[in-house]
């Protein structure tokens, strides 16, 4: 997400530079240029309480003058550092950010403010369209500024993180689904043994805080004449061994999310695998079952080291304090290998749109910015309730490493080295 600096002249950051360093538990005021929109009755996520117990308030939302002549001054006087702010660009994308990063990022300090804290008066302005600290990007024009109280009632990130990737899945539950193509993608719970050896299965896997339908949903809905000949060879090709695999992509690790898939497989299946985004790290997974050299490809010290509860927070900047589920991930993962052993899968096709396979730095920075971006691009994902998800985020500054989906994607996480090991190889 390209956005560009604010420019800020040396003699202001001179003056007031020792001011920036207030204690990030002191109320911050802002002055900004523009007016008070007065709003409508608020949407029903903004009214109250949610079913998490978390109560959202609404407070001002302020338009901005596009110029200096317009428009009057708004002073808003002790916000919380952890006050939610919606930054609303001219071009339609919404950042959720804390107001302390707000200011620290957008802000320039103009005089003493009207209330409580440091006393010092923040200013932005619509042209403070970028974080301060971004360089060699274009700026992009902040057209309104809303903020919200959030309680989140001690909450814990991984118990909505579950609850929100709930909502995605197909009627809220993980597991292998039947997808019938010529029936508009209608998708039915597999429990019992699925397919067989003796036809190659089609079987998609879908990427990260998403669902089957989220991810290809697309492809089965009706389009025109090329989009509907290629659906219908599909289905001459496939008829009903077309899968998909719903899964947890926050909460589990893509190693979790393989050894329950390979599961549930039949043995000596032909795959034929189309994956986006995180579910390609699955699909790489699954093809180590023809792994060069067997089982013992990765040694027992190679394994240790690339599980090492210490190297990984290092690594990853996180503290030690996840020794049991480093280990935890290691030995699961030699159960996957010894799973796709006897299952003898034969991967055919792969068909891997955006994979992480190096891993992502976008799941290394900060979540408010990640679910920003998913939010713009697949807003429904966000609708309702599940908007509750994001602003926890954002109030707490939820650390992506404490979600085993998204460490996964960082590129010196366990499976990013594993994956790319000189080593490792498949036939």
């Amino acid at each position: 997400m390209g956005i560009g600096p604010v420019t800020a002249c040396a003699a202001a950051a001179a003056t007031w530079g020792s001011m920036a360093m207030a204690g990030d538990d002191d109320s911050i005021n802002l002055r900004l240029r523009g007016s008070i929109e007065k709003q409508d009755e608020p949407a029903a996520w903004r009214a109250g309480d949610s079913e998490l117990g978390i109560t959202v308030k609404a407070r001002e939302r302020v338009v901005l003058a596009a110029t200096r002549a317009g428009g009057s001054d708004v002073h808003i006087s002790d916000l919380s550092p952890d006050t939610v702010a919606c930054v609303e660009y001219a071009d339609g994308f919404k950042l959720w950010t804390r107001v302390d990063d707000l200011r620290h990022e957008f802000a320039t300090p103009v005089s003493a403010g009207r209330g409580g804290g440091d006393g010092i008066e923040w200013e932005i302005g619509a042209y403070a369209g970028a974080p301060a600290r971004s360089r060699g990007a274009a700026k992009r024009v902040i057209q309104a500024l809303e903020f919200f109280d959030v309680d989140v009632a001690g909450k814990a990130a991984g118990g909505l993180a579950g609850w929100f990737e709930k909502r995605q899945l197909h009627d809220g539950e993980a597991g292998l689904y039947r997808v019938d193509l010529a029936d508009e993608g209608r998708m039915v719970r597999q429990r019992g043994a699925v397919g067989s050896a003796d036809k190659p299965l089609l079987l998609f896997l879908h990427g990260t805080a998403s669902s089957t339908a989220g991810s290809f949903g697309k492809l089965w809905a009706e389009g025109g004449r090329v989009h509907n000949e290629a659906l219908a060879a599909l289905v001459d090709r496939y008829g009903r061994d077309v899968y998909a695999f719903e899964h947890r992509s926050l909460t589990e690790s893509p190693i979790d999310n393989a050894y329950e898939l390979a599961g549930r497989l039949p043995d000596g299946a032909e795959l034929h695998l189309v994956s986006h985004s995180r579910g390609g790290l699955i699909g790489e997974l699954l093809c180590l079952g023809e792994r060069k050299g067997g089982i013992d490809v990765l040694d027992e010290r190679t394994l240790d080291r690339l599980f090492s509860q210490a190297d990984l927070s290092d690594l990853l900047g996180r503290s030690k304090v996840d020794k049991s589920w480093y280990a935890q991930q290691r030995e699961t993962f030699v159960k996957l290998l010894r799973r796709l052993d006897e299952k003898a899968f034969k991967v055919r096709r792969f068909v891997r749109v955006a994979c992480p396979a190096r891993g992502t730095t976008l799941a290394s920075a900060r979540l408010d910015r990640w679910l920003s971006v998913l939010e713009h691009f697949g807003a429904s994902a966000f609708v309702g309730d599940a908007i509750y998800f994001l602003l926890e985020v954002v109030k707490r500054r939820t650390d992506p490493r404490t979600l085993p989906g998204l460490e996964a994607m960082m590129p010196q996480s366990a499976l990013v080295r594993l994956l790319n090991h000189p080593r490792l190889s498949v036939r």
